[in-house]
């Protein structure tokens, strides 16, 4: 994340002069890799930040400063007036009491009740007694929406219900600020939040110019594919809407071909592979967003009409029914270089069945795998 590189959508309702949390040419390296270079933002009372970008530019990084969980290598980390830079574990326990964080994935407490998960803030704070705090949790619990998980662990859970949680658990401490929601390895931080950014970012007009672009785009790639693939549920002009719907049941008969075969053999095209077997089952629901390329959508067309081509190279008998790439995809760079190879189809058609593969590839981490088989068995992956 650079000076230039922040993404940020403010609320402007708080009406406070007072910056509460600021940055100022914040730096932060990891060895040799910059990941936040020379920040600076601020937020004010009564404000909302949403700080947004991809995966690995530095948004954890840059709220874990605010925290204390990391130290800046150089610039000013403000915190309610006060500049926690060089300030002390012991300084930041404070800071800490003021400014509360929500972790993605809940960071609750598996030992713990749900009712004792939300009440742990109070537990070491002077002068409430338990019953004040018990009730506390109980009003938290109820404008979350959580009442009645109060006797469950968190391991009873849904995610969904973990976050509400992690949220009550935060504001039970009673802080002048939720601050920092830190990223974690699995989900989203919250659906409304995403959705709130997005609509904030985008306006009226964004909203409005990114729906056309997303039908046309639907339309497009229903339209290059029609002559390969039928397409399902389009109305009377014979358009889709925000999305177009393939259909490869056919294929099963005359093949041996499954919906599961294709979606994992677009992975050896570079694809991950659109919507399967929603909402009908035995069909790829495509939906192209408005910040795909003409260039990309051509390149997944391509793909699936390729892939239609090594369908029909079984339906004629070209190709083996059970010893063919589709049946044996993914294709990890593992498989390539292995002897011997043993299939009655090349190396080449494996890990590079187009063009652009020769160029960049992505190599899937693992072939092909008893989905069923695995559902039913745990593994241990300690070994």
């Amino acid at each position: 994340m650079s000076e230039i590189g922040l993404t940020s959508a403010i609320d402007e309702g708080g009406q406070g002069s007072v910056n509460y949390f600021e940055f100022r040419n914040v730096t932060k390296a990891f060895d040799e890799r910059t990941v936040l270079n020379r920040v600076s933002f601020a937020v004010k009372r009564g404000q909302t930040c949403v700080i947004m970008g991809r995966s690995g530019v530095g948004k954890s990084v840059a709220l874990k400063h605010i925290m204390g969980f990391l130290r800046a290598d150089s610039g000013q980390v403000i915190v309610d007036g006060e500049d926690v830079t060089n300030f002390s574990e012991k300084q930041f326990y404070e800071v800490r009491r003021k400014v509360t964080m929500v972790f993605q994935s809940g960071a609750l407490f598996d030992s713990l009740s749900i009712g004792e998960n939300i009440a742990f803030p109070m537990m070491d704070q002077p002068g409430i007694a338990y019953q004040d705090a018990m009730a506390y949790t109980e009003k938290l619990a109820k404008e979350l929406e959580v009442e009645d998980v109060l006797d469950k662990v968190p391991s009873e859970l849904s995610t969904g219900m973990k976050r509400a949680v992690a949220i009550a658990r935060a504001l039970a401490q009673n802080p002048e600020a939720i601050g920092p929601v830190s990223a974690a390895p699995f989900g989203s931080a919250g659906i409304l939040c995403i959705s709130w950014a997005y609509i904030a970012l985008m306006g009226t007009a964004g909203l409005t110019q990114a729906t056309k672009v997303a039908i046309a785009s639907a339309n497009y790639i229903a339209t290059r594919l029609q002559g390969y693939y039928p397409v399902l549920y389009k109305g009377k002009s014979g358009r889709v809407a925000h999305e177009c719907i393939v259909d490869l049941r056919q294929f099963k008969k005359s093949a041996g071909i499954e919906v599961e075969d294709v979606a994992k053999r677009l992975m050896d095209y570079g694809f991950h592979a659109p919507t399967m077997s929603f909402p009908v089952p035995g069909t790829l629901m495509i939906e192209p967003t408005e910040s795909e390329s003409k260039a990309e959508l051509d390149r997944f067309c391509d793909a699936m009409i390729s892939i239609f081509g090594e369908i029909r190279a079984i339906e004629t008998g070209e190709a083996d029914r059970e010893d063919n790439a589709l049946k044996r995809a993914p294709h990890t760079a593992q498989d390539l270089v292995v002897e011997p190879w043993g299939r009655s189809y090349s190396r080449e058609s494996a890990g590079f069945p187009a063009p652009w593969t020769k160029d960049y590839k992505y190599w899937p981490p693992v072939g092909r795998i008893d989905n069923v088989y695995g559902d039913r068995n745990l593994f241990c992956t300690c070994g």
